[in-house]
C-alpha cells in the first residue's frame, strides 16, 4: 500500500539551504523534531524565521543578526 504521510524539514529563510541535506534522513514527523536538530547543528531562529549558521552573525552587543546581501544558494555549506 502507498500511504501520504506529512514530514518536515528545516529551510534556511536567506539561502534555502535545507538543514539535513548531506545526511541520511532528510525530514521527522513533527515540527518540533525537525527543529531541535537543527539548533543542534547550529541553526538559529530569528524573528520567527529560520537561518542556517551560515546565514547570520553575532553583532558587537552579543545578538543575533541575519547577514546583509542577496540571498545565494551555494554560498555556503551548512555545518
Amino acid at each position: 500500500m502507498i500511504e501520504q504521510i506529512t514530514m518536515y524539514t528545516i529551510r534556511c529563510d536567506r539561502c534555502e539551504i535545507t538543514a539535513f541535506q548531506d545526511q541520511e534522513d532528510t525530514a521527522w514527523d513533527s515540527k518540533e523534531a525537525a527543529w531541535e536538530l537543527a539548533e543542534n547543528q547550529g541553526w538559529e531562529k530569528i524573528n520567527e524565521r529560520h537561518y542556517c549558521p551560515g546565514c547570520y552573525e553575532i553583532d558587537e552587543e552579543d545578538e543575533l543578526v541575519v547577514k546583509a546581501g542577496v540571498r545565494i544558494y551555494f554560498e555556503h555549506k551548512a555545518k
